[in-house]
């Protein structure tokens, strides 16, 4: 809602009222009113219809500033065993979602200016966050009363603060909570030390994620505006592996201004990674989010090929997506011959480690005995 919401209800009858923002609050208050037959219209912050039905957009209401005021989710409103149930039979959000896995938010807003960034339209640019207190007794509850094991942090900046993510992580230790944990939306690589690393290890961290977005320098500095170093990026990836966390990183090819030198910069950049330290990753389409300033850039500059919708935005987020920009440097199919490219080089790279890898040895060796064009294409060709 807080992206397109005036035109989501302008195009869709069925819907009445949209909140943008942080829900919490001010759908308290709207279910309040309606529950009590009371007018809605001075709400802030939703979307709704007058009398004549148009769309009708109130004033932003703001943030909240202490998200510990907030309860826990009301986990008890959902039958968890069957949705921990599901989960094992394949029914998940990623393909490493745990048994009886929650997601967990424990801090909101991002200070930094990706450009392809949608955060600060919904959570704002402050950074907000739960205290560590707040974060190891939700861990805690969700543990004790639903037997949850593994916990998704969903932050997008989830050590953005150091010192309170260190906190938090010594508090699952020293409460002997026997969980694991990820992060999936990633942590920047400038934002964790040795301290850290050690940490991530001892509570149960499964591995870490870190949005690298590209393997040139200027299209960091310049382009995506990221603020990122990759040098300090392969210090804190080798962190991980010294520690033995698995790694993985986030990718972003094809911005407006981008070259494709600088495109291959980033494929070779991922590669050299995975062979030398083991990080995983898959290139990402550059997607223009309505309302971010990558959507802006490409409006003015003619680079859409079509008008984002919710149909093909959701291929085009998609690893290997069908993308929405098109410049004087490069079109969406050259985008996804490059995605290949890095696909099938990541294939060839886990071939070779499997076939020389002791546990796997006769195995291979049968395998190689079999199939002795496969290992000429993925070895020596």
């Amino acid at each position: 809602m807080a992206v397109d919401g005036k035109n989501l209800l302008e195009k869709n009858q069925c819907l009445d009222i949209g909140v943008r923002g942080e829900g919490e609050l001010i759908f308290l208050e709207l279910v309040k009113k309606i529950e009590k037959s009371q007018p809605i219209s001075d709400i802030k912050s939703i979307y709704c219809r007058n009398n004549s039905g148009a769309v009708v957009e109130n004033d932003f209401g703001g943030f909240i500033n202490n998200l510990d005021d907030l309860p826990y989710p009301a986990y008890h409103l959902i039958d968890l065993d069957l949705y921990f149930d599901l989960i094992e039979k394949g029914l998940k959000i990623r393909p490493q979602t745990q048994k009886r896995s929650i997601s967990m938010i424990t801090s909101r807003g991002c200070p930094y200016n990706c450009i392809f960034c949608s955060i600060h339209l919904h959570m704002g640019k402050m950074f907000r966050a739960h205290s560590p207190a707040y974060v190891i007794n939700h861990i805690k509850y969700a543990a004790e009363e639903y037997g949850v094991k593994h916990i998704s942090f969903e932050d997008d900046n989830f050590s953005l603060d150091l010192n309170r993510a260190k906190t938090i992580l010594r508090g699952i230790i020293d409460n002997r909570l026997k969980i694991t944990w990820d992060t999936p939306n990633g942590v920047r690589a400038d934002r964790v030390d040795g301290e850290f690393i050690q940490l991530v290890k001892k509570s149960g961290g499964r591995e870490l994620v870190f949005g690298l977005e590209s393997g040139s320098q200027r299209v960091l500095d310049k382009i995506i505006e990221k603020n990122l170093k990759l040098d300090e990026a392969i210090e804190s990836i080798k962190l991980c592996q010294k520690n033995h966390i698995k790694t993985r990183a986030f990718f972003v090819i094809g911005f407006p201004g981008e070259t494709k030198e600088e495109i291959n910069q980033t494929k070779d950049f991922s590669l050299m990674i995975r062979r030398q330290y083991g990080v995983e990753s898959s290139p990402l389409i550059a997607t223009p989010l309505i309302g971010t300033r990558l959507y802006q850039i490409c409006k003015e500059q003619g680079y859409l090929i079509k008008e984002p919708d919710p149909a093909s935005l959701s291929v085009a987020t998609q690893p290997q997506g069908q993308g929405l920009i098109k410049t004087e440097e490069f079109d969406p199919e050259y985008l996804k011959s490059i995605a290949a490219e890095i696909a099938q080089e990541k294939a060839k790279i886990h071939f070779k480690e499997k076939l020389f890898k002791p546990s796997t040895y006769w195995s291979s060796l049968k395998f190689i005995i079999s199939h002795p064009k496969k290992v000429w294409h993925y070895f020596l060709k």
